[in-house]
């Protein structure tokens, strides 16, 4: 009595995709001749102007304004700095003046004779960068003026300076800053209390009380230092 023969593995596998590559052959036709279903809508100007909030016309404004600054060792020829901290600043006038906080560029001014310099290096929004001198720093009000080196008739943006006493509570603000090295973050709160005041442990050790300070729940975090503050 003979015995029937089933068919071999691989011959059925070759038979299973045989056919599903017909079945597919229809399909694959009715993909190519169908109009793709995602199409991405051009935005005209009344709808620009809609979506173009307080907010937005405050960043446009002020952003190119804004840097970011870094603490650098310099490293032997062919190597990267080495990135000692950063935070954030803004610029006060066309030849370079920004404003910064002390803590930010603290560990450059503490370098002395037995430690290796540590530079300071300004990053503007359009990805220039230039070196940058501490002019002037006030510890006790947490503040630095520094002076970036910029190159023969080059200009930067300076920020517009409002008058903090004609803030109101309660109204809209925006923080930008480099937060953990991310350049021209910007995050929105609002004015939440002035005239407070805060005691912290400074960069060099000591107690300090700071007054006069704007309280805002917009979000701030290491690296924001320095940025600015926009109404």
């Amino acid at each position: 009595m003979n015995t029937p023969q089933l068919p071999q593995a691989p011959r059925l596998a070759s038979w299973l995709a045989a056919l599903a590559a017909l079945a597919w052959l229809p399909a694959q036709e009715g993909l190519r001749q169908r109009p793709a279903v995602l199409q991405a809508t051009e935005v005209d100007s009344a709808e620009r102007e809609l979506r173009t909030t307080p907010v937005v016309r405050a960043v446009q404004r002020a952003a190119d304004s804004v840097v970011s600054i870094y603490l650098q060792t310099p490293q032997a020829r062919g190597r990267r700095p080495i990135t000692q901290g950063q935070g954030s600043g803004v610029i006060l006038d066309e030849t370079g003046l920004c404003i910064t906080n002390w803590h930010v560029v603290a560990a450059a001014l503490q370098a002395d004779d037995r430690t290796l310099p540590i530079g300071v290096e300004v990053k503007l929004r359009d990805g220039r960068s230039r070196p940058a001198v501490v002019l002037s720093s006030s510890a006790n009000h947490d503040l630095a003026l520094l002076q970036m080196r910029l190159e023969a008739d080059e200009k930067v943006k300076p920020i517009e300076i409002a008058r903090s006493a004609e803030l109101m509570i309660g109204e809209t603000l925006v923080a930008i800053g480099n937060p953990q090295g991310h350049a021209n973050t910007v995050t929105v709160g609002v004015l939440s209390a002035t005239g407070r005041e805060i005691a912290v442990r400074s960069p060099d050790g000591q107690l300090r009380e700071y007054k006069q300070l704007l309280q805002t729940d917009a979000a701030i975090n290491q690296g924001n230092s320095g940025g600015a503050l926009l109404d």
